[in-house]
């Protein structure tokens, strides 16, 4: 969050010199002034009127299987990515901000949580573009290997306020926050048959990267990597 910013100060443009494809990337911040998303809101209503498609990032645990022998997999994601992060599941650095939209209550400067209601996305006509909790988890433990639960982390619920089960850093997170979410936004960007796409995602420079890099002919780190 940066004091005084509007919703629109954060915009990186690119067209394909050839095929005319052009995307728009809004760097988002997860907690900004009700004024931040209401200028966002308004400027993608203009762009999806004009013809854009809205890619949002938004990670989920992915489809879960009737049985329980799912439910205990999917348990089992979601306490490696606790331990991946070293984060509680049930707070984080925005829980003290309100995530629910209340437009009588709330004033254009008081600072709230980014939800996919405040920057007026549906799931319905948008198209979410993010890895799941499990593509994470396998994308990270297919490079550096398998990460395993300690007695502590099976123990601790995964609702719990804190998580103590992890005292150093032993993990590569900006991998699994950056690189991986960032080349897979990439890669659908660059497949994608839409020829105007605006992308709502956190301000990384590495996905201004890869995206710079299909479009100066070099996609195939993307193809490849």
């Amino acid at each position: 969050m940066i004091k005084g910013r509007t919703g629109l100060d954060n915009i990186s443009k690119f067209e394909h010199p050839e095929t005319g494809k052009q995307v728009t990337m809004i760097g988002m911040s997860h907690i900004e002034t009700v004024r931040y998303y209401e200028e966002v809101k308004n400027y993608l209503d203009s762009l999806r009127n004009d013809g854009y498609a809205i890619f949002f990032e938004y990670v989920t645990l992915g489809p879960v299987g009737p049985t329980e022998a799912d439910t205990t997999a999917a348990r089992v994601v979601l306490r490696k990515y606790r331990r991946l992060t070293g984060e509680s599941l049930a707070t984080n650095e925005y829980s003290g901000f309100r995530s629910v939209a209340d437009n009588k209550g709330e004033k254009p400067n008081q600072l709230v949580q980014q939800t996919l209601e405040r920057t007026g996305v549906s799931e319905e006509r948008d198209y979410l573009c993010d890895l799941t909790f499990q593509e994470i988890i396998e994308g990270y433990e297919a490079k550096y290997g398998e990460i395993i639960l300690t007695d502590c982390d099976m123990e601790t619920p995964l609702n719990a306020p804190k998580y103590k089960c992890r005292t150093e850093q032993e993990f590569r997170v900006g991998y699994a926050h950056l690189t991986l979410r960032d080349k897979y936004v990439a890669k659908r960007v660059a497949e994608s048959e839409h020829q105007k796409i605006v992308i709502l995602s956190m301000e990384t420079f590495t996905l201004i990267l890869w995206i710079w890099n299909y479009f100066i002919d070099m996609d195939s780190n993307i193809q490849n990597g």
